[in-house]
Protein backbone atom coordinates (compact mmCIF):
# COMPACT_ATOMS: atom_id res chain seq x y z
CA UNK A 1 0.00 0.00 0.00
CA UNK A 2 2.64 2.57 0.50
CA UNK A 3 3.24 2.22 -3.25
CA UNK A 4 -0.18 3.68 -4.06
CA UNK A 5 0.53 6.04 -1.16
CA UNK A 6 3.14 7.38 -2.96
CA UNK A 7 2.07 7.67 -5.92
CA UNK A 8 -0.85 9.21 -4.96
CA UNK A 9 0.53 11.96 -3.26
CA UNK A 10 2.99 12.47 -6.65
CA UNK A 11 -0.46 12.70 -9.31
CA UNK A 12 -1.26 15.89 -7.04
CA UNK A 13 2.56 17.18 -7.48
CA UNK A 14 6.30 16.69 -7.56
CA UNK A 15 8.07 16.32 -4.28
CA UNK A 16 10.82 15.17 -2.86
CA UNK A 17 11.44 12.54 -0.41
CA UNK A 18 11.76 14.44 2.02
CA UNK A 19 8.73 16.36 1.09
CA UNK A 20 6.76 12.85 1.25
CA UNK A 21 8.03 11.97 4.54
CA UNK A 22 6.54 15.44 5.82
CA UNK A 23 3.59 14.52 4.11
CA UNK A 24 2.88 10.93 5.90
CA UNK A 25 3.59 12.77 9.52
CA UNK A 26 1.50 15.72 8.85
CA UNK A 27 -1.86 14.01 6.96
CA UNK A 28 -1.26 10.58 5.84
CA UNK A 29 -0.63 9.74 9.45
CA UNK A 30 -4.12 9.80 9.93
CA UNK A 31 -4.86 6.77 8.43
CA UNK A 32 -1.32 5.51 7.17
CA UNK A 33 1.92 5.22 8.59
CA UNK A 34 5.17 4.67 6.99
CA UNK A 35 8.86 5.61 8.28
CA UNK A 36 11.58 7.58 6.16
CA UNK A 37 13.23 4.14 5.65
CA UNK A 38 10.55 2.97 4.19
CA UNK A 39 10.18 5.81 1.79
CA UNK A 40 13.27 5.93 -0.34
CA UNK A 41 13.15 2.45 -0.87
CA UNK A 42 10.27 2.41 -2.20
CA UNK A 43 10.83 5.62 -4.14
CA UNK A 44 13.78 3.74 -5.71
CA UNK A 45 11.75 0.41 -6.66
CA UNK A 46 8.95 3.02 -8.21
CA UNK A 47 11.68 4.63 -10.21
CA UNK A 48 12.82 1.16 -11.44
CA UNK A 49 9.38 -0.04 -12.45
CA UNK A 50 8.98 3.01 -14.46
CA UNK A 51 6.10 4.50 -12.48
CA UNK A 52 8.06 7.45 -11.53
CA UNK A 53 10.64 9.66 -12.34
CA UNK A 54 12.65 12.03 -11.59
CA UNK A 55 14.76 15.58 -12.00
CA UNK A 56 17.29 17.08 -10.26
CA UNK A 57 17.23 20.42 -8.82
CA UNK A 58 18.22 22.71 -6.64
CA UNK A 59 16.10 23.80 -3.25
CA UNK A 60 17.14 26.74 -1.29
CA UNK A 61 20.73 27.91 -1.77
CA UNK A 62 22.70 25.10 -2.84
CA UNK A 63 21.26 21.85 -1.85
CA UNK A 64 20.54 19.54 -4.92
CA UNK A 65 17.15 17.09 -4.60
CA UNK A 66 15.46 14.78 -6.65
CA UNK A 67 11.96 15.86 -7.21
CA UNK A 68 9.85 13.02 -8.11
CA UNK A 69 6.98 12.76 -10.51
CA UNK A 70 4.21 10.69 -11.68
CA UNK A 71 4.61 9.25 -14.96
CA UNK A 72 1.84 7.90 -17.53
CA UNK A 73 2.57 4.41 -16.54
CA UNK A 74 2.17 5.54 -12.65
CA UNK A 75 -1.08 7.61 -13.70
CA UNK A 76 -2.27 4.25 -15.06
CA UNK A 77 -1.30 1.58 -12.28
CA UNK A 78 -3.06 4.53 -9.57
CA UNK A 79 -6.03 4.30 -11.75
CA UNK A 80 -6.43 0.62 -11.80
CA UNK A 81 -5.84 0.58 -8.14
CA UNK A 82 -8.77 3.13 -7.03
CA UNK A 83 -11.07 1.88 -9.20
CA UNK A 84 -10.39 -1.66 -7.59
CA UNK A 85 -12.72 -2.67 -4.74
CA UNK A 86 -10.67 -3.86 -1.65
CA UNK A 87 -10.99 -6.19 1.07
CA UNK A 88 -11.75 -5.43 4.71
CA UNK A 89 -8.59 -5.15 6.46
CA UNK A 90 -7.75 -7.36 9.16
CA UNK A 91 -8.61 -5.20 12.58
CA UNK A 92 -5.22 -2.83 13.57
CA UNK A 93 -3.42 -4.35 16.14
CA UNK A 94 -4.13 -1.98 19.58
CA UNK A 95 -1.02 -2.83 22.54
CA UNK A 96 -3.41 -1.07 24.83
CA UNK A 97 -6.62 -2.86 24.31
CA UNK A 98 -4.18 -6.29 24.37
CA UNK A 99 -3.59 -5.17 27.71
CA UNK A 100 -7.24 -4.43 28.97
CA UNK A 101 -7.98 -8.21 27.66
CA UNK A 102 -5.95 -9.25 30.66
CA UNK A 103 -7.36 -7.12 33.17
CA UNK A 104 -7.36 -10.31 35.46
CA UNK A 105 -3.86 -10.27 35.61
CA UNK A 106 -3.42 -6.57 36.51
CA UNK A 107 -6.71 -6.22 38.24
CA UNK A 108 -9.36 -3.67 38.94
CA UNK A 109 -7.41 -0.84 40.48
CA UNK A 110 -4.33 -1.35 38.22
CA UNK A 111 -7.08 -1.28 34.81
CA UNK A 112 -8.55 1.38 35.76
CA UNK A 113 -5.14 3.74 35.98
CA UNK A 114 -4.05 2.82 32.83
CA UNK A 115 -7.48 2.98 31.08
CA UNK A 116 -7.29 6.68 32.77
CA UNK A 117 -3.69 7.02 31.59
CA UNK A 118 -4.93 6.25 28.11
CA UNK A 119 -8.12 8.06 28.40
CA UNK A 120 -5.59 11.70 28.90
CA UNK A 121 -3.91 10.24 25.49
CA UNK A 122 -6.50 9.75 23.74
CA UNK A 123 -8.75 13.09 24.48
CA UNK A 124 -5.52 15.10 23.64
CA UNK A 125 -4.82 13.24 20.50
CA UNK A 126 -8.38 13.96 19.77
CA UNK A 127 -7.85 17.65 19.97
CA UNK A 128 -5.21 18.28 18.25
CA UNK A 129 -7.10 16.19 15.51
CA UNK A 130 -10.34 18.74 15.71
CA UNK A 131 -7.82 21.57 15.76
CA UNK A 132 -6.57 20.88 12.28
CA UNK A 133 -9.85 20.28 11.15
CA UNK A 134 -10.74 23.50 12.27
CA UNK A 135 -7.64 25.19 10.93
CA UNK A 136 -7.80 23.44 7.79
CA UNK A 137 -11.80 23.80 6.75
CA UNK A 138 -13.51 25.67 9.74
CA UNK A 139 -17.11 25.04 10.01
CA UNK A 140 -18.64 24.61 6.85
CA UNK A 141 -16.11 23.48 4.33
CA UNK A 142 -16.57 24.67 0.60
CA UNK A 143 -15.43 22.29 -1.90
CA UNK A 144 -16.29 23.54 -4.84
CA UNK A 145 -18.16 21.98 -7.87
CA UNK A 146 -15.21 19.30 -8.68
CA UNK A 147 -13.48 16.91 -6.33
CA UNK A 148 -10.35 17.85 -5.27
CA UNK A 149 -7.51 16.89 -2.89
CA UNK A 150 -9.13 19.21 0.01
CA UNK A 151 -12.41 17.08 -0.12
CA UNK A 152 -10.14 13.73 0.41
CA UNK A 153 -7.94 15.20 3.22
CA UNK A 154 -11.41 16.44 4.76
CA UNK A 155 -13.04 12.79 4.47
CA UNK A 156 -10.15 11.49 6.14
CA UNK A 157 -9.73 13.96 8.49
CA UNK A 158 -13.10 13.63 9.54
CA UNK A 159 -13.03 9.95 9.47
CA UNK A 160 -9.49 10.16 12.20
CA UNK A 161 -11.94 12.46 14.16
CA UNK A 162 -14.61 10.10 14.82
CA UNK A 163 -12.56 6.99 15.50
CA UNK A 164 -10.83 9.00 18.52
CA UNK A 165 -14.72 10.35 19.00
CA UNK A 166 -15.37 6.94 19.60
CA UNK A 167 -12.38 5.60 21.18
CA UNK A 168 -12.92 7.98 23.68
CA UNK A 169 -16.39 7.11 24.70
CA UNK A 170 -15.45 4.05 24.55
CA UNK A 171 -12.68 4.27 27.58
CA UNK A 172 -15.42 6.54 29.11
CA UNK A 173 -17.52 2.97 29.18
CA UNK A 174 -14.54 1.08 30.22
CA UNK A 175 -13.86 3.74 33.37
CA UNK A 176 -17.56 3.11 34.50
CA UNK A 177 -17.61 -0.55 34.20
CA UNK A 178 -14.45 -0.92 36.14
CA UNK A 179 -15.75 1.61 38.83
CA UNK A 180 -18.85 -0.25 39.62
CA UNK A 181 -16.00 -3.21 40.82
CA UNK A 182 -14.54 -0.46 43.24
CA UNK A 183 -17.91 0.26 45.19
Amino acid sequence: MLKYAILGLLNREPLTGYDISQKFNNTVCNFWYSTHGQIYPALKKLNSEGLISFETGTKGTLLKKKFYQLTDEGREELSQWISTPLDLEPTAKDSFRLQLFFTEIMGIEESLRLVKEQKIKRTAKLSRLQSKMDEKFQENPKFGSQPNESLGDYLVLKGAVMREESYVNWLDECETVLERFLH
